[in-house]
């Protein structure tokens, strides 16, 4: 993934957004509402 930007803040932002998806859970409760 690239982040492009003057803000020196985007390795954070980036960090961020990894640490979510590697904690990423998929509940079996939602597919069944959506079948």
């Amino acid at each position: 993934m690239t982040v492009f930007g003057y803000n020196h803040k985007m390795k954070l932002l980036l960090d961020a957004i990894i640490e979510k998806v590697a904690q990423f859970e998929v509940k079996l409760e939602r597919f069944s509402v959506i079948k």
